[in-house]
């Protein structure tokens, strides 16, 4: 109980350090370091072999592990990070899509859009 309450404890101080206009790196880097002690302190004390098998458990996830995450990580680093990289170089705006919309017609347009700036890149 006692290092999930510090690790709650940890997350709610992120969380108002992210929502600060200026980050203070110094004190992120802290509070990423203290979260990292106390989550692999709570993984061996429930006798996990690591708090990515433990979050697994906790998150309830049955349908892939840490290899097809680790896959996936690879797969948007050698594919998806440099078109991204290469889109941005091109001036192309990421965020220029709607983050919901209103009806098939709507996302329709926003599907078009998307293709055509892909087909610059």
């Amino acid at each position: 109980m006692r290092l999930q309450s510090e690790e709650s404890a940890l997350k709610m101080q992120y969380r108002k350090l992210m929502a600060k206009d200026s980050r203070d790196e110094k004190a992120l880097y802290q509070v990423f370091r203290k979260l990292i002690e106390i989550r692999c302190d709570l993984a061996d004390s429930l006798g996990y072999i690591s708090y990515i098998n433990l979050g697994y458990h906790i998150q309830g996830r049955q349908d892939y592990k840490i290899k097809e995450i680790t896959d996936f990580r690879y797969n948007i680093q050698k594919y998806i990070t440099p078109v991204v990289t290469d889109m941005k170089a091109k001036g192309i705006a990421l965020n220029s899509f709607p983050t919901s919309v209103a009806n098939s017609k709507e996302l329709i347009s926003a599907i078009v859009t998307m293709y055509k700036d892909l087909s610059v890149v």
